[in-house]
């Protein structure tokens, strides 16, 4: 187990070694921002303000200020997040890639929002739908069975009406009938009684 942990060790040292060197031409984030590395955060974010306001490009258009300002932001960012910082302490975060001179100031950003869709139509930009089915598919699916479920009740509940007030409808009509049918029996039974009465 010591022997894997040894190893490991001077396998992680013999990279930060390598990457040291190839990094060498680098600036020290720290040296960038005139700073200690015991320097807090708040002292960061002071030193990288005050030196941003100093070196500004629309206060300085010469290289030299160009640089300077591109190595301040560079040092934000890899000082002012406390995990890049970290990293950075321990030789495993160098700053960006070789693109980080890439000024966002004067360039205007590239991407493939900005880019004009290819002649077969298809943009280079993330399917939406797919990205919606992807993460909301099963949301949408319950949605539409719930949806059809109400749609089912409220339609057995609409036939459970109609049938309802046809049920009504017939024993009215149907209690008529008997209603005439008993009056006009009786009517005809005191006509019958009448003339017995008038023929005795």
């Amino acid at each position: 187990m010591s022997f894997t942990i040894s190893l490991l060790n001077k396998i992680t040292n013999r990279c930060r070694l390598k990457f040291t060197k190839a990094y060498s031409t680098k600036p020290n984030h720290y040296n960038s921002l005139g700073i200690s590395p015991k320097s807090t955060q708040n002292e960061i974010k002071t030193a990288y303000y005050k030196l941003s306001m100093i070196y500004h490009p629309d206060k300085n258009k010469d290289e030299a200020s160009l640089q300077k300002f591109r190595n301040i932001t560079e040092a934000y960012e890899v000082l002012g997040n406390v995990t890049t910082r970290k990293m950075y302490d321990k030789g495993l975060h160098f700053g960006s890639s070789p693109v980080s001179d890439y000024n966002s100031f004067y360039k205007p950003r590239e991407g493939p929002r900005n880019k004009p869709p290819p002649p077969d139509g298809r943009t280079p930009i993330y399917d939406f739908d797919e990205w919606s089915k992807s993460h909301y598919g099963a949301t949408f699916h319950r949605q539409m069975e719930n949806r059809r479920r109400r749609h089912e009740y409220q339609h057995f509940r609409q036939k459970t009406l109609n049938d309802q007030k046809l049920e009504r409808v017939v024993f009215f009509l149907m209690a008529m009938i008997l209603i005439c049918t008993v009056y006009v029996n009786r009517k005809n039974y005191d006509q019958v009684v009448m003339r017995k009465q008038s023929t005795d």
